[in-house]
């Protein structure tokens, strides 16, 4: 009999496919397993007191909007409302008056009510997920009409309103009540503009200012009520803000980890020795680095649902892995049956970096075919009964570990995590002469190296072992040698990462990092210096990519010292809140958001003195189209000096068209100046 840490099987719950990953009105009884206090609950707090009419004395009603892309923690704040209301014996009902904690199963209740005290009238409505459908069994269903008729509803009762939705449907609802000259000039349509606009919030809208008004036999209602947002998609959980850490923190806080104490295989359990690196100063910042390198890299924002759910799979696993099983069970059949590598494949490093390759083989199928062949003849040649042939053996069979972990975002053989493989770029020597040394002689000289765990100890005993086998037989000894290699070093290369922060690209991506850490604030002499410096490149860059003269079509360039001068990309720091990365404008006009790719290709080629050629053309192209947009708004046809258009016809004539001083000098072009 096992022992079993009940904390993992809670955390199971986190991921993608468990029962807390979403937060519904299901399971508000209750604070989630990792809570942590977030920038959000103050506006939770603020709206206890707003929502509520205080016994009828009060006769301003709140409205409040909770607005961001799924899994930013929207419906968190509704549980976290929902709780607090409760605690102070207010009744939280559906709308045919069932009281929430009374559901059992069922659908998720589109709207629920909240009643004061002992009143048996609604003084707030709560829409927790106002981007589902109310009646999804309806012709037409649509989340933002239902949105609109919610909005339409609460203002004809009169009543505060909290509402929880994704930033699509708003957007969609508004645009629709825009077309609707009968609603667009109502209150509350007012309401929906300043969220979808962004215009911040507003003190005071009349509730009765209709032309007719329902008979309502309530003896309460509002007069008023004001309106405000909260766009949870707005900030990052890791720079600029520590709310991923601390949600590290709560995980591998000690008393969760209590019944791991007497467990008889805890020194080979992957999920304790990640807890164990992960709750020291030095773990949780490289994770949190990262993490915000990765961030940076794909574009997007880590949400909360993401970020649970990836710290439940490197301190529990994954739940595809276990059937019935708990993690503790699994780790225990795991070493009971000595496949040591397979628990080596949940250490931290591996899940982050290579959890579609498990067991440290290769991706690609042929090259992963070719190591089995080989690393099975060895296998075979192990004495009988040993650790490591036993252990060789699970590797070859290959069906121990799932490889469908769930945040396939961040995770995924192409997303952010593999491009900041180490494997996948070039490595220093010293890396090398550390981390592709003999087994034997890394166990020895990592042996107090907080990093690496007795899992790893084992390990490097094993590769000893499988390694001097290869080393007794002639037969295809050089092939054999390094297809183990190349497997031994698939781990060894990416715990080393850690140890030394090697990752891909970590160099041009913290200097990226540091400048978009003081969005908002002063930049430094030298923050300012180096973004003029990546600047003066991308312009450079897109006039190679160009031409001479910029395409505002297929016939027709635009060229000239002007546009040069007054189209060169300007990066902003500060211009963007809502994405990981920077901004670039060009002119007055066009502004986007400069793929992190870029930025990094740009260092690279300034370290490594790279060529024009290398450079990923498909990156450019956003910038590209922007730097067009804003040339077609630029005015340039008012300009009167150093403007240029070359215009091409069917036939392959060109004709230049040129300012200066305000004349127009015209010259056609057909292999010779006519």
């Amino acid at each position: 009999m096992c022992t079993v840490n009940e904390f993992l099987t809670e955390l199971l719950s986190l991921q993608q496919d468990g029962s807390g990953a979403i937060s519904a009105p299901a399971n508000w009884q209750r604070p989630p397993l990792l809570e942590v206090r977030a920038p959000v609950d103050d506006e939770v707090d603020r709206l206890i007191e707003a929502l509520l009419s205080d016994g009828g004395e009060k006769r301003h009603a709140a409205w409040h909007f909770f607005i961001g892309a799924p899994g930013n923690g929207k419906s968190a704040a509704a549980g976290k409302l929902y709780r607090q209301l409760r605690a102070s014996d207010h009744a939280i009902v559906t709308e045919d008056g069932t009281p929430l904690e009374e559901l059992e199963g069922g659908p998720i209740p589109y709207v629920v009510h909240v009643r004061e005290g002992k009143n048996e009238f609604a003084t707030a409505w709560l829409a927790q997920d106002a981007s589902v459908v109310r009646d999804p069994f309806a012709q037409d269903v649509d989340p933002a009409n239902d949105l609109i008729r919610l909005l339409e509803d609460a203002w004809e009762e009169g009543v505060s309103l909290m509402v929880c939705t994704n930033r699509g449907v708003l957007e969609k609802a508004y645009r629709t009540v825009q077309l609707d000259t009968a609603k667009n000039r109502l209150p509350w349509a007012r309401a929906l503009r300043h969220a979808e606009g962004g215009e911040g919030t507003i003190d005071k809208l009349d509730f009765h200012t209709r032309a007719t008004r329902k008979q309502d036999p309530r003896p309460f209602d509002f007069d008023t009520f004001g309106f405000s947002y909260t766009a949870v998609d707005q900030h990052s959980l890791l720079i600029g803000h520590d709310l991923f850490e601390q949600l590290l923190k709560r995980a591998v806080e000690s008393d969760n980890w209590r019944a791991c104490a007497p467990c008889r295989v805890r020194q080979h359990c992957p999920f304790h020795a990640n807890k164990e690196y992960l709750e020291s100063t030095a773990g949780s910042a490289s994770l949190s680095t990262l993490l915000q390198r990765a961030e940076l890299l794909s574009g997007q924002i880590v949400v909360f649902r993401e970020a649970v759910a990836l710290i439940s799979f490197l301190l529990a696993g994954c739940s595809r892995d276990y059937s019935t099983s708990s993690p503790c069970e699994w780790v225990h059949d795991r070493a009971k049956e000595h496949d040591y590598f397979a628990l080596l494949s949940r250490r931290f490093y591996a899940s982050l970096l290579s959890s579609y390759a498990p067991y440290g083989l290769e991706h690609n199928d042929s090259i992963r075919d070719e190591q089995l062949r080989h690393l099975g003849s060895v296998c075979r040649e192990l004495e009988a009964g040993s650790s490591a042939s036993s252990a060789l053996s699970h590797v070859c069979s290959q069906d121990r570990i799932s490889t469908d972990v769930g945040i396939a975002r961040l995770l995924g053989p192409s997303e952010a995590f593999s491009a900041l493989d180490p494997l996948r770029g070039p490595l220093s020597e010293d890396f090398y002469a550390t981390w592709d040394a003999p087994p034997d002689q890394l166990g020895k000289e990592l042996s107090d190296n907080p990093i690496v765990s007795s899992l790893e100890q084992k390990c490097f005993e094993l590769w000893a072992d499988i390694e001097r086998q290869i080393e007794k037989s002639p037969k295809e000894t050089v092939e054999r040698f390094i297809h183990a290699r190349r497997w031994i070093t698939s781990y060894t290369f990416r715990l080393g990462a850690f140890a030394d922060d090697a990752f891909n690209f970590a160099e041009e991506l913290d200097a990226v990092l540091e400048t978009v850490r003081h969005r908002g604030g002063t930049s430094s002499p030298e923050e300012t210096l180096e973004l003029r410096r990546m600047e003066t490149e991308l312009g450079d860059l897109l006039r190679t990519r160009s031409g001479r003269e910029l395409a505002l079509s297929r016939v027709v360039g635009l060229g000239g010292q002007w546009s040069e001068r007054v189209l060169r990309p300007s990066i902003l720091p500060n211009s963007s809140e809502t994405h990981p990365g920077l901004a670039v404008s060009f002119g007055e006009g066009s502004l986007v958001i400069l793929d992190t790719h870029i930025l990094v290709w740009l260092k690279l080629r300034s370290r490594l003195n790279l060529q024009l050629v290398s450079f990923p053309t498909h990156l450019l192209q956003a910038a590209l189209d922007s730097q067009v947009d804003a040339a077609s708004t630029s005015g340039y046809a008012y300009e009167d000096n150093y403007v240029a258009l070359r215009i091409e016809d069917a036939d392959g004539r060109v004709c230049t068209l040129e300012r200066v001083d305000g004349d127009v000098h015209v010259a056609f072009i057909d292999n010779e100046l006519h």
